[in-house]
């Protein structure tokens, strides 16, 4: 099994609501690498608790050979959030997207985030996230990932989620043959001796 990556996307947006309290963010496109800069999303208690908007982060630029079938995906996402008595985080949703539209298995596991910041790993070599890949979706620019966090805020301070980045690798078995290299020379000359050329192979 060979793999790819990690990558990170080149694309990242967090405008999508869909709750009835959404959160903003800011600086998503912190998310594009490891840089120990982070997209943020704070909730008030003037407001009180609510959602994140759907941070996105898409286009991984992944250039697997034609031919290869995938075997898994593995996501990592790194960041912290306020964890205390009455302030904290739920890590509700992570869904694969094709071109857009959520599909497949539903990887947020309702867990609360740290205030140290950690890599969270999910998926893996012989994980599809319940869908089915081709080559074609995986190097095209609308894989991705889309996450939703839902922060839980008191009557006396924000709380607040950071996100440094989503990198992706995938696992894949090559065509088969496909380590043939086709060779323009067809013959040369070892020590004096005519040595032939075919398809690469002496």
């Amino acid at each position: 099994m060979a793999s790819a990556g990690p990558n990170y996307p080149t694309v990242a947006d967090g405008a999508e609501d869909g709750f009835a309290i959404n959160y903003d963010w800011v600086d998503v496109n912190n998310i594009k690498d490891a840089d120990a800069d982070y997209a943020m999303c704070s909730a008030t208690p003037v407001i009180g608790s609510g959602d994140s908007r759907w941070l996105k982060g898409t286009a991984y630029g992944f250039a697997i050979p034609a031919g290869s079938t995938i075997n898994g995906i593995l996501v990592e996402i790194r960041g912290w959030a306020t964890n205390d008595a009455t302030r904290y985080t739920y890590f509700y949703d992570l869904w694969a997207t094709k071109t857009g539209t959520r599909i497949g298995t539903n990887k947020g596991d309702a867990s609360s985030w740290g205030s140290t910041p950690q890599t969270r790993s999910y998926g893996g070599a012989t994980d599809l996230w319940g869908t089915t890949w081709s080559v074609a979706e995986i190097n095209a620019a609308g894989f991705g990932f889309h996450a939703h966090w839902y922060l839980v805020t008191d009557t006396g301070a924000d709380t607040y989620l950071g996100i440094e980045f989503y990198r992706v690798t995938v696992y894949y078995t090559p065509p088969a043959g496909g380590a043939v290299k086709f060779c323009s020379v067809l013959c040369s000359k070892f020590n004096g001796v005519v040595v032939s050329k075919i398809d690469g192979v002496t």
